[in-house]
C-alpha cells in the first residue's frame, strides 16, 4: 500500500464526524492492506507507530478501530473485541482475522 493512500484515507476521517462513515472508511483501508502491511495500517490508524510507542490521531478510538476491522473481516464487532483481550494487539488481530 502507497503511503499516499494511508493519508488520503486520514485526510477522508479528519472530515467526517460520522461514526458509521470512519468505520467504512477504515474498513476499506483495511481490506486494501496486504496481510505483511495490516499490522502497520492498524497501529498507524491507532496513532502508534508500533507497540510501546505513541502519537495520537484524534477521533480514532479502539472502538472506531475495532469495529473497522470487524467490517473488514465480515465478523461481529465482538469477536474483534474479545480477540484483543486474548491477543492484546489489533494489528495481531486483523493479522488472524486474514483481513486484506
Amino acid at each position: 500500500m502507497k503511503f499516499a493512500t494511508l493519508a488520503s484515507c486520514f485526510e477522508r476521517l479528519e472530515a467526517t464526524s460520522s461514526r458509521n462513515d470512519m468505520t467504512t472508511l477504515l474498513a476499506r483501508l483495511l481490506a486494501g492492506a496486504s496481510s505483511d502491511e495490516i499490522g502497520t495500517v492498524c497501529y498507524f490508524t491507532l496513532g502508534d507507530m508500533g507497540p510501546g510507542f505513541s502519537a495520537a490521531i484524534p477521533g480514532i478510538g479502539d472502538r472506531t478501530a475495532a469495529a473497522a476491522i470487524a467490517l473488514a473481516a465480515g465478523v461481529e464487532p465482538a469477536a474483534v473485541e474479545a480477540a484483543v483481550r486474548e491477543l492484546g494487539d489489533y494489528g495481531d488481530v486483523a493479522a488472524s482475522l486474514a483481513v486484506g
